[in-house]
């Protein structure tokens, strides 16, 4: 009869077995780098604004940006590639003080990443009184003379001379192109000018517009890795930097000179 008898064999619950316990380390393992990375790449760079006007009494803007604890990052002055801060981040809330209007360029690295912003550092907006004071031409003993003079310098209107040095600190600080400073001239956005002082800035305007559509290609090209032909559409698009096709094609093919 014992012979008949079969013998019961109990099965070890799973979690007395070694394979489930090194499943659920790995699995531990997988998922705490998945949040580390993401809480990361989360605040590897994020500037609160791109663009600040430098202070009439401090000629001083700040920008703010957040980033890593520990992460490096550099500030670029992209129009003459001039390297203006070298650092590493304190606390990862961070702050810069430009005293200079112009393009810049904040890179942050971390490991084998970059990531790059481009801020715009606008001029101080001039007291209109202090703006349009000129150097008056000196005095002659001929008196026919002296209406002359007196009636060309006051033939030119106020709005059209402040029109006139904002189209300039456009071109030399942000290297607008000809249609897209008028256009920021005349914007209900923007500076808010009269179409008339607008035209007489920009035909009055001495400016390089294929350097300044170059620089702008190279903007693109080293912040955005776009491709030729992408630059170009971007600089003639009428959404985007509205230069002419042939400021385009200058720009392109000068591009890695």
């Amino acid at each position: 009869m014992s012979r008949n008898r079969r013998s019961v064999r109990h099965k070890k619950p799973l979690y007395k077995k070694w394979w489930f316990w090194v499943l659920i380390v790995l699995v531990l393992i997988i998922f705490g780098k998945a949040i580390s990375g993401g809480s990361s790449d989360a605040v590897f760079l994020d500037v609160n604004k791109t663009t600040a006007t430098l202070s009439s009494d401090s000629s001083e803007a700040k920008i703010s940006f957040d980033t890593n604890k520990g992460n490096k990052y550099t500030v670029t002055d992209t129009s003459s590639n001039k390297e203006v801060v070298n650092a590493t981040a304190d606390t990862g809330s961070e702050e810069i003080t430009f005293s200079s209007a112009g393009e810049y360029r904040i890179k942050v690295e971390r490991n084998d990443e970059t990531k790059s912003k481009i801020i715009t550092i606008k001029p101080v907006n001039a007291n209109d009184s202090e703006a349009d004071m000129e150097q008056e031409p000196a005095e002659t003993t001929d008196d026919t003379q002296k209406p002359a003079k007196s009636a060309d310098s006051n033939s030119v209107p106020r709005e059209y001379k402040s029109a006139l040095r904002k189209a300039k600190s456009y071109s030399d600080t942000m290297h607008m192109s000809k249609a897209g400073i008028y256009d920021q001239l005349t914007s209900e956005y923007g500076e808010k000018f009269s179409a008339e002082a607008a035209q007489y800035a920009v035909d009055n305007l001495k400016a390089d517009y294929n350097a300044n559509a170059l620089k702008k290609a190279k903007s693109y090209q080293d912040d955005q890795d776009m491709s030729p032909e992408g630059i170009r559409d971007q600089l003639t698009s009428e959404y985007g930097e509205k230069f002419t096709q042939e400021e385009a094609d200058y720009a392109i093919e000068h591009l890695n000179d």
